[in-house]
């Protein structure tokens, strides 16, 4: 039997055994409920930023292809000139046949090289005054040339694509800096394809090089704006006739290729060959890169 004093001291040890049990398991329970709010609050931060990566990766997204659209919009409908003419060489297949058959022999009947003897002397007068509106036009824009601009009456006749151009030669004397003869050759671009003057004349040995627009800016509403657009159309064995100085050339192609804008290899030809290298912006509305297309001569009419 116990007495009444180790039943207390026994009552009282269980007592405090079990507050130190209870203050145990409340301080377990106050670090385990710790823990779990540093996890959650670890677990929202993780999914916020990954929500905030996700919301920035689709409007990576949405502005990229928002911006495309735009891009391709304005792009095709500032152009849609140039684009038409593409879109017509493959849908029309027939039709630009047809106009290739019917622009040559319009070319062969009208006999170009009779019309432009009997006609140079009626416009000797007109072709002096235009010159001297154009070198004023020059003089008002502070463009200071000694420049001598031969008469427009040659051209190039590309059946492939239907095309019969005006080619163009500006003679230049005196050239204080590039930027003016690039003035010249923008402003002569309203009017046909030009020959680089430092080139060989159609005809002559070594390379003729001849330039155009494929497109332009919209606002600038010229008639050969986009002339060279369907160039990429044309293949090997195709030919291009020149009428130049009253003479016909026949050439056919030996070369195609897109270079970049600084390449100028393509002036650095056999000189002991006649060839014309026709050059364009390419692909189309842009100045990426270029596109020549090199043609040797095979026949002189």
């Amino acid at each position: 039997m116990y007495d009444n004093e180790d039943v207390l001291w026994e009552l009282e040890s269980k007592i405090n055994y079990t507050d130190e049990i209870f203050l145990q398991t409340e301080k377990e329970e106050s670090v385990i409920k710790y823990n779990y709010e540093v996890i959650v609050s670890k677990i929202k931060k993780t999914k916020v930023k990954q929500n905030s990566i996700l919301s920035g990766f689709i409007f990576l997204i949405k502005y990229i292809t928002t911006t495309s659209v735009i891009f391709w919009v304005l792009l095709i409908t500032t152009n849609y000139s140039a684009y038409m003419n593409i879109a017509k060489s493959y849908i029309m297949k027939d039709d630009v046949e047809k106009t290739t058959s019917w622009l040559l022999n319009s070319v062969e009947a009208a006999k170009i090289t009779d019309i432009i003897s009997e006609k140079i002397q009626e416009n000797k007068e007109e072709e002096k005054l235009s010159i001297k509106k154009y070198k004023k036009e020059l003089d008002n824009e502070n463009i200071n040339l000694d420049i001598e601009i031969a008469p427009y009456t040659n051209r190039v006749v590309i059946p492939k694509i239907g095309k019969n151009i005006p080619l163009l030669d500006v003679e230049n004397r005196n050239i204080d800096w590039q930027n003016e003869l690039n003035d010249i050759f923008m402003k002569e671009l309203e009017k046909g394809i030009i020959r680089y003057p430092w080139s060989s004349k159609p005809g002559e040995d070594w390379v003729s090089f001849i330039f155009g627009h494929s497109s332009n800016l919209p606002w600038m509403k010229w008639k050969y704006n986009d002339i060279f657009s369907t160039l990429d159309n044309v293949v090997f064995w195709d030919e291009v006739i020149v009428y130049y100085g009253q003479e016909k050339f026949t050439y056919k192609i030996r070369e195609k290729k897109v270079i970049r804008p600084w390449d100028v290899s393509v002036l650095k030809r056999n000189q002991n060959r006649s060839e014309i290298s026709l050059m364009t912006c390419w692909p189309v509305w842009t100045t990426l890169n270029r596109l020549i297309v090199t043609w040797e001569l095979v026949k002189n009419d």
